[in-house]
């Protein structure tokens, strides 16, 4: 280990904790993740901006959902995961271990038996449709373009809260397995106290933490109000801190020695 190392008893850091996925995949995961948290925000709220602000993260589901091979990826992903668990782990974990696995089999046959694309039963709709090419179509999302999406947000907030529910229900189990997937891969830790002189740091990865490894997560200490910018490939890591000032036109690389937590998630 590094001489930047610090003693891993220090305090841990309660500050924001950023992560960066080291696949297409599992940010695509992260993508999805933050679209279900979202959206259980907002339906737990009857005012009609809080159902205009589902409908905008329902269309971007449903658009990612058609853009890509979803359920493709989401079998391998849930697949890889449970092959690994049973090659890596031991015995006295066996149990814990079958539970795990026999939870990510059950999930890939449903993805498998599920008929068609995730999301395709809003293919056809017609009302979506139209939300989306009138409401939704450039940067700035609108009620006023289509009177029929005014009329339906007038509605009382139970009957925009059952369609809701009826359009994202579908969904489930797409949610259930981006959760589980990323449940796993965090799961799965090996922590760090670093410390990166003048906010900046550099570490070379071995070929079996690169392969082991799908997200990094980063937590600066809670008065070094700086946030770190990384960057990832084959062989290595580096990281810069960034000092944070809301006022600044451009953000600034620290000139002070940053202390941080790392963490290198992965199964």
């Amino acid at each position: 280990m590094s001489t930047q190392d610090i003693d891993v008893n220090e305090k841990i850091s309660t500050s924001t904790v950023f992560e960066h996925p080291l696949s297409e995949r599992v940010r695509l995961l992260l993508r999805l993740e933050q679209f279900f948290k979202r959206l259980a925000f907002h339906l737990e709220k009857n005012s009609i901006w809080d159902t205009h602000a589902a409908i905008s993260v329902l269309l971007r589901l449903v658009d990612i959902c058609s853009r890509s091979d979803l359920k493709g990826e989401l079998i391998i992903e849930l697949n890889r995961q449970k092959d690994c668990m049973l090659r890596k782990h031991a015995r006295p974990y066996q149990h814990l271990i079958q539970a795990a696995t026999e939870e990510l089999s059950a999930l890939t046959e449903k993805l498998i038996d599920h008929d068609g694309r995730l999301g395709n039963h809003l293919k056809d709709n017609d009302f979506l449709q139209n939300v989306q090419q009138r409401c939704f179509s450039s940067n700035d999302s609108n009620i006023v373009g289509l009177p029929v999406y005014q009329l339906w947000l007038d509605l009382p907030p139970e009957q925009r809260q059952a369609d809701l529910v009826n359009w994202l229900t579908p969904f489930k189990l797409l949610e259930t397995s981006v959760t589980t997937g990323l449940a796993n891969i965090r799961s799965n830790q090996e922590k760090l106290r670093l410390k990166a002189p003048k906010g900046y740091f550099h570490q070379t990865f071995t070929n079996d933490q690169m392969r082991e490894c799908q997200i990094i997560q980063v937590q600066c200490d809670d008065d070094a109000r700086t946030f770190p910018k990384l960057s990832a490939g084959k062989h290595g890591m580096s990281i810069q801190f960034y000092a944070w000032n809301v006022e600044a036109t451009s953000s600034q690389r620290s000139e002070k020695d940053v202390h941080f937590t790392i963490t290198f998630c992965g199964v």
